[in-house]
């Protein structure tokens, strides 16, 4: 995969094999010449990167976190992805980054961030290319456990939109603990009874939640 690159990044290569999980970069050298070579990791190496392109703000970033205690290891702007996320977890690209800010802001009025200059039409297609990716990802993960057919989907879609609107749309923390909640109830269900009853009582529990919070359980109060 990496040689299959090398024309993308002939500066250097590097791997990174743990059980099922490859990361594979070749490098084009621009920040940081004689370091940042790639998979980069933070201190204990528990969480790694590869990442082409430039963060221009990283800087700001970098200064940010040296004050919060954490060390880099190199003048690279891709190091400060792994402390970034270290710090801020799976929203840090939302609350940390330029893109991530201009994302949030035209989500909550697109009229008013098209007359202060933010190209809204660039900040959709970088959504919708976040979402096929995350999309394309998820369904790389369900087939190590499901046969893939035409219609595997029908047996999520629904389920993955009520997880949406419980956790609050545009809420990717919501999203997260709404999925772990569903997850629990089908569990207990397939537990005491059988799967079909775990998903009955998800149903039921989405129909009285949307009762009582409505614009669902993290959505942000007007």
């Amino acid at each position: 995969m990496v040689r299959a690159l090398h024309h993308r990044g002939p500066d250097g290569h590097g791997a990174l094999v743990e059980g099922p999980i490859g990361l594979g970069h070749a490098r084009l050298s621009i920040i940081d010449l004689a370091g940042g070579a790639q998979p980069l990791g933070n201190e204990d190496g528990q969480i790694q990167v590869v990442f082409n392109g430039e963060i221009f703000n990283y800087l700001e970033l970098r200064a940010d976190l040296l004050a919060r205690g954490h060390i880099f290891r190199t003048a690279s702007d891709t190091e400060v992805l792994v402390h970034l996320y270290e710090e801020h977890g799976d929203d840090f690209f939302m609350k940390r980054t330029y893109t991530g800010t201009a994302i949030r802001a035209v989500a909550q009025d697109r009229q008013i961030m098209s007359l202060m200059g933010v190209d809204t039409r660039r900040i959709y297609l970088i959504t919708s290319a976040l979402g096929g990716a995350l999309a394309g990802l998820a369904a790389c993960l369900l087939v190590l456990q499901y046969d893939v057919h035409p219609f595997v989907g029908l047996s999520f879609g629904p389920i993955t939109f009520l997880i949406c609107v419980l956790g609050g749309l545009g809420n990717f923390v919501g999203g997260f603990i709404a999925a772990f909640v569903f997850a629990q109830i089908i569990s207990l269900g397939g537990l005491f009874s059988d799967l079909e009853w775990g998903y009955v009582l998800a149903f039921a529990f989405f129909i009285v939640m949307m009762f009582i919070r409505p614009a669902g359980l993290f959505a942000r109060r007007s």
